[in-house]
């Protein structure tokens, strides 16, 4: 901590005051960021951890990810985390990029420990029935790359046709078994 000593200029003469009440210059501390892999394509929403966040006006923070700004989502008085939703990477490219926090033309960086990833695709389907039953319940693991890194729902969209076709969608929130597999609960479809 140091001194701080103000000046007053009053009525032409100048006062001094010293404040020794410990006074400190703080610093934005980086400790984690949540999730540490997104898809290159964007639009996720990012918490960064760490202390001092609310050290100055929060209109003033600016998160940069490689060379893109990312969207400031949540900063408030919380010190101890702020979110942003990270845009694409327009660049082909995939890899470690650092993440920076700008606070008062003062800026904090977190090193390479935050990764831009092909987006998920889905190969294929692993199960071989060739039927799914109405009632739904049967556990289906599709194949891919880079399924892991959002949360993916199953979407089955049923076109019924008469003399206007209708489309009915059942969605189903589906779990990652690991980077290349996703395992998803068929929906029950509505009978009518």
């Amino acid at each position: 901590s140091v001194d701080v000593r103000i000046l007053i200029n009053r009525d032409g003469s100048l006062q001094t005051a010293v404040l020794s009440n410990g006074f400190r210059y703080a610093e934005v501390i980086i400790t984690d960021v949540v999730p540490k892999r997104i898809p290159k394509s964007g639009n996720i929403t990012i918490t960064i951890y760490g202390s001092n966040f609310n050290i100055s006006n929060p209109s003033f923070a600016r998160i940069r990810l490689a060379q893109t700004f990312c969207d400031v989502k949540l900063l408030t008085l919380n010190s101890t985390f702020v979110q942003c939703v990270a845009g694409s990477r327009s660049e082909r490219g995939t890899g470690p990029v650092t993440l920076n926090f700008i606070i008062d033309n003062s800026e904090t960086e977190f090193g390479s420990d935050f990764t831009y990833t092909d987006d998920p695709q889905v190969f294929t389907l692993l199960n071989n029935r060739n039927q799914i039953i109405r009632s739904g319940g049967i556990r289906v693991v599709f194949l891919g790359d880079e399924l892991d890194i959002v949360p993916m729902r199953l979407v089955v969209d049923i076109v019924q046709s008469t003399t206007i076709a209708t489309v009915m969608r059942y969605e189903q929130e589906c779990t990652a078994i690991s980077i290349t597999s996703l395992s998803c609960l068929f929906p029950m479809i509505d009978p009518d």
